[in-house]
């Protein structure tokens, strides 16, 4: 059931007629549009399916019914990930994709686009007796972050970094592709599953959050991405055990992103050395990955003991979204704990 219809009004305009509804696959090329108009870059069809099809999202539109064609003039979209907490496990919305028409800009009211659509989503997926998350979490830029903090709607409750190491960092490590990428074989499965579930255990026992980032998941997020290409690599031990997990992009002729990890914190190191040296290997000069602060602090790094050839630079903020007090669905920021592991991986940008 859509929401009352919003009476919108802007100087030097005619009175302005919205309503907000819930978008679904017969709503996907309006979104595309819309992307292409506010971003400047197209979304493909099957990067809308890799967001939101089979169950994995939701989003919230607004459009304008005075229109010929009820043009979608704004949209907040959010996808499924499963939270684990210190304490418990929770569905959350990681959300994305909250762009603005630029003509509707000016003209939602008082409070402004940005907060009129976070609110609706709250109400609609967050907290109502038809919810599908108990929270959202997203990479907001800075002046959205103070905006949502201002209204009530978001909570600070970490940052994302970007940390650069040079790729004459390297180290000797044992380094192996996966055999099997795209196909996941049971051995694949089996083995990402057991690296994760080392690192959710260890990253609980530390007191912090990290949303669920299984096999299914890498095959998914990396493996299945209908545009960009992922190198996987296994560094392997001494003994030829598998230490960890690594997903790479090359990104241009200069570096390599490292987006993501299957290793307890404390190899984290290790982890961005093999990524130097697979650089190394590539011809490239530096590697590069966007870490959490706290995640960071789980290495057991801060600004004041890097490596060497190592740079850590903000990136943005990271936020929650959240439902009422005393709904249902509240999740309160304390209650992750010591914060949030995140990488570039969780981000639907990088």
């Amino acid at each position: 059931m859509n929401a009352p219809p919003l009476h919108l009004h802007a100087a030097a305009q005619p009175r302005l007629r919205y309503t907000t509804v819930a978008l679904d696959a017969a709503d996907a090329t309006d979104t595309r549009a819309l992307f292409a108009q506010v971003f400047g870059q197209p979304m493909s069809p099957e990067l809308w399916h890799w967001k939101y099809a089979d169950g994995r999202g939701m989003a919230l539109g607004v459009r304008d019914t005075q229109s010929p064609q009820a043009d979608l003039v704004a949209h907040y979209g959010g996808t499924l990930r499963v939270l684990h907490t210190p304490q418990a496990e929770h569905t959350v919305a990681h959300l994305g994709d909250v762009m603005v028409a630029p003509r509707a800009r000016a003209v939602f009211s008082r409070r402004g686009p940005f907060g009129d659509m976070t609110a609706q989503f709250i109400q609609r997926f967050l907290s109502g007796p038809q919810r599908r998350a108990d929270a959202g979490f997203g990479f907001p830029n800075g002046r959205h972050m103070r905006l949502g903090q201002h209204l009530g709607l978001y909570a600070p409750v970490d940052e994302m970094c970007q940390v650069t190491l040079d790729a004459s960092a390297a180290a000797d490590l044992d380094l192996e592709p996966f055999a099997d990428w795209t196909a996941f074989s049971a051995a694949t499965v089996q083995q990402l599953d057991l690296l994760w579930q080392r690192q959710a255990s260890a990253l609980r026992a530390q007191g912090m959050s990290v949303a669920g980032r299984g096999a299914d998941w890498w095959r998914h997020r990396f493996a299945h991405h209908p545009h960009h290409s992922h190198l996987p690599l296994w560094w392997l031990g001494a003994g030829g055990e598998v230490q960890a997990a690594l997903v790479l992009r090359l990104v241009d002729a200069q570096h390599i992103e490292l987006l993501d990890w299957l290793a307890p914190p404390e190899l984290g190191l290790g982890v961005l050395q093999a990524a130097a040296q697979a650089a190394h290997g590539a011809k490239r000069a530096q590697v590069s990955a966007w870490i959490s602060r706290s995640a960071l602090q789980a290495m057991g790094w801060d600004d004041s003991h890097l490596p060497s050839g190592m740079q850590v630079q903000t990136a943005c903020p990271i936020g929650l979204t959240l439902a009422p007090a005393g709904s249902a669905s509240h999740l309160p920021p304390a209650s992750l704990g010591r914060g949030l592991w995140a990488t570039g991986g969780d981000t639907d940008f990088r």
